[in-house]
């Protein structure tokens, strides 16, 4: 990643969702038995979405901590300095569902999760009108996209505000970026065929470290 700490049009899967996803996959029997148990505890407002990642997915604590902090505050500190995307708080919601949505739609295929923080949303002002969109506007979504052979799910968010140390990709991951080499790249394992770059993408999964705000 770029070393001003911001992710343009990159894509990750971090440690938080590898553990997401391996309880949204566990099998028995060829079934996966543990997400009616999931759904169920997503669909109940009472159950806060941080404790849902804590007791039910087993993400590491110091995930727990950063996304806390970061994405997930409690409601009065949604306008805190360090609270990301402060204009699409509160973001929890939007997360829950998602989360729902894909296990609804998955059916007896696997869950893929994604985090791609990517830039400004274009539009084709001939057909959306004034006032729909910002100029500035950023997309704040999660997409899924059903496969014969998966569910994929895209978190889609704008470049994080601030750098932070786990912005620093260390061990290879299983996403390959292929771009011009005229452009911004990503940090990872590098191979130039002409005027391309094929990126091997690294992916931070131990190191999860607060700034001081």
């Amino acid at each position: 990643m770029p070393n001003d700490g911001s992710i343009p049009s990159n894509i990750s899967k971090g440690a938080g969702h590898v553990a997401m996803d391996a309880k949204l996959n566990y099998q028995e029997d060829g079934q996966y038995v543990r997400r009616p148990s999931i759904r169920a505890a997503l669909a109940n407002p009472g159950n806060a979405y941080i404790d849902l990642l804590r007791s039910v997915f087993e993400v590491p604590e110091a995930i727990i901590e950063y996304v806390s902090h970061y994405w997930y505050p409690e409601e009065k500190d949604l306008k805190a300095p360090h609270v990301w995307w402060k204009d699409k708080q509160p973001v929890e919601p939007l997360f829950r569902q998602s989360l729902i949505e894909a296990i609804d739609l998955a059916g007896d295929l696997p869950i893929d999760s994604y985090w791609m923080p990517i830039g400004h949303r274009h539009v084709d002002r001939d057909y959306v009108p004034e006032g729909i969109y910002r100029t500035d506007e950023y997309p704040f979504e999660v997409i899924l996209t059903k496969s014969a052979y998966q569910l994929t799910r895209l978190i889609v968010t704008p470049p994080i505000p601030t750098p932070r140390d786990t912005e620093r990709f260390t061990e290879p991951t299983h996403i390959w970026v292929v771009k011009q080499l005229r452009e911004v790249l990503p940090v990872g394992e590098r191979r130039i065929e002409g005027d391309l770059a094929i990126i091997n993408l690294y992916e931070a999964q131990a190191s999860y470290r607060r700034q001081a705000d």
